[in-house]
């Protein structure tokens, strides 16, 4: 995926694991409401504040989307973002040109 700025972005802190899986659902399905594609960033964490210092949220949703996910919202390419703290989801069809 190209490096470019997200199109649209939310943020999963303090959630659990169901309701992040749910949020991203919610938060994609309008997004993709909205037609074409779109780069998003999910802001999951790195885990610090977990009990055992390990992300949750983030590898949680991650096969989420890549799996029921990506039929459910379109969903064409899933990557950890700089940090290892968020999510850049591209959604939507690309263009034959791009």
């Amino acid at each position: 995926m190209p490096r470019r700025e997200p199109d649209h972005s939310f943020d999963l802190h303090g959630l659990t694991r169901n309701q992040a899986i749910r949020e991203t659902h919610q938060h994609l399905r309008r997004i993709r409401a909205g037609g074409g594609r779109s780069l998003v960033e999910i802001v999951t964490g790195r885990g610090e504040h977990s009990p055992d210092g390990r992300p949750v949220i983030g590898p949680a949703v991650k096969e989420w989307l890549e799996g029921d996910g990506r039929h459910l919202v379109d969903v064409r390419d899933v990557q950890w973002g700089p940090g290892g703290g968020a999510l850049l989801v591209q959604i939507g069809y690309q263009d034959e040109g791009d």
